[in-house]
């Protein structure tokens, strides 16, 4: 399945504002976007500034992005886990936030409990290299 550079934009942006909703974006954070950046083929440099600059750039808006298939918003869901969770603490403006994006694209607060907390139990059980869930649909 092909994913739209819109999609790719907005997903890559809806992160950056997830890790930036605590006010504190942590060395596993900045790991975790440059990793979703090489996915997408995003130059790095690009990547670097967007996470550095990210808690000063007063021109990011927060509107939740609508993407073009579920698959996609599910795949945001499940990699957001890999996000919020990196601290080991779910902090409530990310999870509002993912929340807000999961309503716009047709997802219920039920899966994105579910989802959180499978991958709480299932992070810790294994040492093994990061996936993003988007990875399987971006080729």
């Amino acid at each position: 399945m092909a994913i739209t550079v819109q999609d790719r934009s907005n997903y890559f942006k809806a992160l950056l504002i997830l890790i930036g909703k605590d006010r504190i974006i942590n060395a596993k954070e900045v790991e975790l976007m440059k990793l979703l950046g090489k996915i997408f083929d995003f130059d790095s440099s690009f990547v670097n500034e967007s996470v550095r600059d990210l808690l000063g750039n007063e021109y990011i808006t927060e509107e939740p992005p609508k993407f073009r298939s579920q698959n996609v918003a599910e795949a945001f869901v499940k990699d957001s886990a890999k996000f919020i969770l990196s601290d080991n603490s779910i902090e409530s403006r990310e999870y509002k936030w993912l929340l807000e994006v999961a309503s716009k694209n047709g997802l219920n607060r039920k899966f994105c409990d579910d989802v959180l907390n499978e991958y709480r139990i299932t992070k810790n059980a294994s040492d093994k290299e990061i996936l993003f869930e988007i990875s399987k649909i971006f080729k």
